[in-house]
């Protein structure tokens, strides 16, 4: 895309972009800032669905009048078993707002559970149960990525780097929830992340 002056970018998501399990400086979005000369903003609520993002998209993201906006969602939309159409239909709709605009959209693509740990840990599972899901993330994954193509919209694959040879996430990015990325994982997240922008955008 050639030379792009990026000087604040807003990450918009759920838990995985706000990670409340971690210290503010240890979370992806704090390491990005660490390594780019950013001003990187977390509008990130756990627990939050594509529907709550974009219900909040103008005064988290639009006022805030960034350069670009990371768009990370849909984890807790197919644990609810939400059609992954809705989600594609919210997360490209923040998009077009983004565009409207003038903001530049990056698209996360979603991590996948680690279901060895997911499974035996204590909370309510996903409706169409773990293995349904983590299945469902993968579809949505490659939706995502299809679409995005499709609407010449940059992606940031979080996916395929989290997968292990069992095609779930590897443990060894995870928390004991199966869910969250632990330090390791965010630093792979950041490392994925500045990468991306490096590469697109040409900012250094």
């Amino acid at each position: 895309m050639g030379e792009f002056f990026l000087k604040t970018i807003v990450c918009h998501g759920d838990s995985l972009t706000e990670a409340a399990d971690l210290e503010r400086t240890d979370r992806w979005t704090a390491l990005i800032a660490k390594q780019l000369p950013l001003h990187v903003i977390n509008t990130g609520i756990g627990g939050d669905t594509s529907a709550g993002l974009l219900s909040r998209f103008y005064p988290d993201v639009v006022q805030r009048q960034p350069d670009l906006v990371l768009i990370l969602n849909g984890t807790n939309d197919l644990w609810w078993n939400i059609e992954i159409n809705v989600i594609l239909a919210n997360t490209f709709a923040m998009a077009a707002q983004a565009f409207y605009h003038g903001v530049t959209s990056v698209i996360g693509l979603p991590l996948p559970l680690c279901l060895e740990r997911a499974q035996q840990y204590e909370m309510m599972p996903p409706f169409g149960g773990f293995e349904d899901c983590n299945q469902k993330i993968k579809e949505l994954a490659h939706a995502m990525q299809d679409a995005a193509d499709q609407s010449d919209i940059p992606v940031i694959d979080l996916f395929h780097p989290f997968v292990n040879n069992r095609q779930q996430g590897d443990a060894k990015y995870y928390l004991e929830d199966g869910l969250h990325p632990n330090q390791v994982g965010h630093e792979m997240i950041a490392g994925q992340v500045v990468n991306r922008l490096q590469a697109i955008f040409d900012v250094v």
